[in-house]
C-alpha cells in the first residue's frame, strides 16, 4: 500500500514539473493565454527575461565629436538609403544633401531629442560631419544607424623556418627610408640591415 501511495506521489511530482516546463515554452513563445502564464513559477523562468536598461556611455561635448565613454572613441553612425541632410535640426530647415549617401560612416558631433520609445521610428536628431574637424549637418534619427565600435589589436608570432616573418623597421628618418626604397640594391641593402641586427641582438638573460 506504501508503494502505490509512492508511485502516485511520484507520478504527480512528474507531471506538475512536466506541466510547468511546458507553459515556460509557451510563455517563451509569446501565448496569449493568460492562464498559461499565470502559473508558470518565477522561479524557473530564464535570467535572460529579466531585463535591465543599461546607461548610455555616449558623451558630447562642444566643438568636438561624441565619444565612447569606456573606448574613448568617437561615435561614428551610418546613414539609411534615401536620407537626407539638414541643415538645422528642424524638417523645414534648408536640405543640404537630398541623398546621403547609405551607409557611408559619419562622424556624430552631437545627439538632440533622442527618443527611441519606438525602434521601428525613433525621434530626434544627430549632427554629423564627415571628418572630426566639424559638421556638415543635422540628420533625423529614424534615417540613422549609431555605429558603436572598438579598436582591437592582434599581436601574431614570427614564425618559425620557412613561414618566419621578419620584424618590422623602423626608421629614424624619412630620407633614410627613401635612400633604401630608391636604391638599385634594396634588397640586399634590406637584407644586410637584418643580419646586422640578428648578429649584434641583445641576448635575453635565462
Amino acid at each position: 500500500m506504501n508503494t502505490y501511495r509512492l508511485a502516485i506521489l511520484v507520478g504527480l511530482i512528474w507531471a506538475t514539473n512536466l506541466l510547468a516546463i511546458e507553459n515556460t515554452q509557451l510563455a517563451l513563445m509569446g501565448t496569449e493565454d493568460p492562464l498559461t502564464v499565470d502559473i508558470i513559477p518565477k522561479s524557473i523562468l530564464p535570467k535572460a527575461l529579466n531585463v535591465k536598461k543599461t546607461k548610455d556611455d555616449i558623451r558630447c561635448k562642444d566643438s568636438d565629436v561624441c565619444r565612447q565613454l569606456s573606448t574613448n572613441l568617437p561615435l561614428r553612425a551610418l546613414p539609411r538609403a534615401l536620407s537626407a541632410l539638414y541643415s538645422k535640426p528642424n524638417i523645414n530647415s534648408e536640405i543640404v544633401n537630398s541623398n546621403v549617401k547609405a551607409f557611408w560612416p559619419v562622424y556624430v558631433f552631437q545627439r538632440r531629442g533622442l527618443d527611441f520609445s519606438e525602434p521601428t521610428f525613433p525621434k530626434g536628431w544627430y549632427q554629423v560631419g564627415l571628418t572630426m574637424k566639424k559638421p556638415i549637418g543635422w540628420m533625423l534619427a529614424k534615417d540613422i544607424i549609431e555605429w558603436k565600435h572598438s579598436l582591437i589589436v592582434s599581436y601574431t608570432h614570427h614564425g618559425i623556418g620557412e613561414e618566419r616573418r621578419n620584424s618590422i623597421l623602423m626608421f629614424d628618418s624619412k630620407a633614410s627610408l627613401k635612400k633604401i626604397v630608391e636604391a638599385e640594391n634594396r634588397i640586399q641593402q634590406v637584407k644586410s640591415i637584418y643580419d646586422s641586427l640578428e648578429s649584434n641582438s641583445t641576448k635575453l638573460p635565462n
